[in-house]
């Protein structure tokens, strides 16, 4: 095996210890809220709420949906 591909233990635990991002995506409609709602009811998985950057300017309201989640 090439010495340079070789990973070390210390880097193998880093990539360990580093979290998931899970990205729920589909067609309008499709229940992406639904399944959200119910990865987020289980408490003991301890997710959080990634909020992603968009370029369309914020709605009214759209502080009220962000304090929801």
């Amino acid at each position: 095996m090439n010495r340079d591909r070789k990973m070390t233990v210390r880097q193998r635990n880093k990539i360990a210890d580093m979290g998931k991002i899970f990205y729920i995506m589909g067609k309008s409609a499709s229940g992406k809220d639904r399944i959200y709602s119910l990865l987020a009811a289980h408490k003991e998985l301890n997710l959080k709420t990634l909020v992603l950057y968009t370029t369309r300017p914020r709605g009214t309201g759209w502080e009220e949906l962000l304090l929801c989640r």
